[in-house]
């Protein structure tokens, strides 16, 4: 079921990313001292967070996409297996 292992892999690749980008917050000040340093850091914050979600539900959508391709091929299977039986007895 190479196609759902595809997809779980992409899935916990994603997992990986949202967490690596969602450790620890950046400290306030380290673009400086100054408005539009907090402006920036406010908007790297919120980028962050934004690309922490979408790396999230990039992860669910994979992990589903793998559960239904792992159940499309067991059905396939499992109607080759049923059909390959009725075959021999005939």
């Amino acid at each position: 079921h190479s196609g759902s292992d595809q997809s779980y892999q992409a899935g916990a690749h994603a997992h990986a990313g949202a967490a690596r980008l969602s450790q620890g917050p950046l400290p306030p000040g380290m673009f400086g001292d100054f408005g539009a340093a907090d402006v920036f850091h406010e908007a790297i914050n919120s980028s962050r967070a934004r690309h922490v979600k979408v790396l999230q539900d990039h992860q669910n959508s994979l992990i589903a996409l793998g559960d239904k391709a792992y159940r499309a091929a067991r059905e396939f299977t499992d109607m080759d297996e049923s059909n390959s039986t009725q075959l021999r007895m005939v």
